[in-house]
């Protein structure tokens, strides 16, 4: 099973999607996984923001947010820095009687630094 956190939260991941380029300088990452506890759901939503993301002529990105976490996210080792929650999609395993929470999150990294 692949290990990934964000921040100090480890994320019970079970497939890791394909790094996709966003601009010559960012990119994007899609993790699918599972979770027997809600807690780990509310932590992950804990973590997300509104986020709006600007391409700057320069080719990279600027992203604001409204009450989003950046942090690094490290999957199997390699850390990707300056992330951000783009999208969380939980949803209750069909018939598990609140016993299995299934999700995907779409993490999007930033690379414009103002210094």
């Amino acid at each position: 099973m692949p290990v990934v956190t964000f921040g100090t939260l480890t994320i019970p991941s079970s497939k890791i999607g394909p790094i996709e380029s966003i601009g010559p300088y960012a990119l994007a990452i899609t993790i699918e996984g599972s979770t027997e506890s809600f807690g780990d759901v509310v932590a992950i939503r804990a973590l997300q923001g509104q986020i709006t993301i600007t391409p700057l002529a320069t080719g990279y990105n600027r992203i604001t947010t409204m009450g989003g976490t950046k942090a690094s996210l490290t999957v199997d080792g390699t850390v990707y820095a300056n992330c951000y929650i783009e999208r969380f999609e939980p949803a209750e395993k069909t018939r598990s009687n609140l016993g299995l929470w299934e999700f995907t999150i779409r993490f999007i990294q930033e690379t414009y630094s103002a210094s």
